[in-house]
């Protein structure tokens, strides 16, 4: 479903899902929104752009003379939930008074109507990243994700380890993906000891994990070792860090504490540093997503194997550095 849900600009139109007149749902006529205005049937392969413009262009033809409910606008927080997939239906839920108060209806202005839709789902396909496998410009899953890159499918790339075994590939498909969208995001994960996918083996300087770094810097020291790899990062083509880790550091936790990953067990030293850790990126033009929300340091499995259940272990205060961070306005990704 789509679902409008900030106010929108008066000119920013596309019509949506509306009933007709009590006349018409008697049988008199069509009621727009009903099951033969609902998009249905369309091939599993559709975007989520062709398929709105299907709706608009469905709902356009069978608007005239009816008495709308809900004639719809849209591009400013329209929200997808998911994209169309086989079978599936494309509502978008809105607030008539906000039609009434713009003193004009989308059914006025098709062109516009269209072109809203059109940045609505461009704005949806933004928010996609898109891994592949692949480890060298050449891969066939690099073709892949150029052709989405370049028609505006998706609006970033997800790097895992698998797609980073040497210095030349990994750099090779920044620089190929980056050539075809300069705007959108290259992302990996960054943190610095076990999880540094732009590692010491492929020439790249080590960063101590996030547990012995705590021990030995203070965060303003920290910060420095962080904008010399924040400088390697964006170097080699990146943007988007999916670092650093915010949970509690537990070493009976097999996923977090086993490996260092954990800056400390309180909320004041873990948002420190993992506020240092994105000063250092951000002054060097990269993005960072602060993780494991709610928190995984208490965990007593491994979410990369399947599902993990931290009701019995989680504690409140593991949102402690999540909320530090939000409130000095430095998680701006989580």
């Amino acid at each position: 479903r789509l679902r409008v849900t900030r106010p929108v600009r008066p000119t920013e139109f596309f019509v949506m899902r509306h009933s007709g007149s009590a006349d018409e749902e008697s049988g008199g006529g069509p009621a727009i929104g009903g099951p033969d205005h609902r998009l249905q049937g369309h091939s599993s392969t559709d975007t989520l752009a062709d398929a709105v413009l299907r709706a608009t262009d469905a709902l356009m033809k069978s608007t005239t003379g009816v008495r709308h409910r809900g004639v719809g606008l849209a591009s400013h927080g329209c929200v997808p939930n998911r994209a169309a997939g086989q079978g599936q239906e494309i509502h978008v839920t809105v607030n008539r008074r906000q039609i009434i108060a713009t003193g004009t209806a989308a059914l006025a202005f098709p062109g516009i109507a269209r072109a809203s839709a059109r940045r609505t789902a461009d704005r949806a396909a933004g928010m996609l990243l898109m891994g592949f496998i692949g480890d060298n410009p050449d891969a066939e899953g690099a073709d892949i994700v150029a052709d989405h890159l370049a028609n505006g499918r998706i609006g970033g790339v997800l790097f895992l380890r698998h797609n980073v075994r040497s210095r030349e590939g990994a750099e090779g498909l920044a620089a190929r993906f980056r050539e075809i969208a300069p705007d959108a995001f290259l992302a990996l994960d960054q943190e610095g000891g076990a999880v540094q996918r732009l590692n010491g083996d492929l020439g790249y300087t080590p960063v101590p994990r996030a547990h012995v770094l705590a021990q030995a810097q203070s965060p303003s020291q920290a910060e420095e070792t962080y904008r010399m790899a924040a400088r390697e990062f964006t170097a080699a083509g990146f943007n988007m860090n999916l670092a650093p880790v915010a949970d509690v550091q537990d070493d009976a936790n097999g996923v977090i504490g086993r490996w260092g990953r954990g800056y400390g067990t309180d909320g004041e030293t873990i948002a420190a540093y993992a506020g240092a850790f994105i000063d250092a990126f951000e002054a060097e033009g990269a993005v960072c997503a602060v993780k494991h929300f709610p928190g995984h340091g208490r965990s007593t499995g491994d979410s990369h194997e399947g599902f993990v259940d931290i009701s019995q272990s989680w504690s409140e205060n593991e949102l402690d550095p999540f909320e530090r961070l939000i409130e000095q306005r430095k998680a701006h990704l989580i």
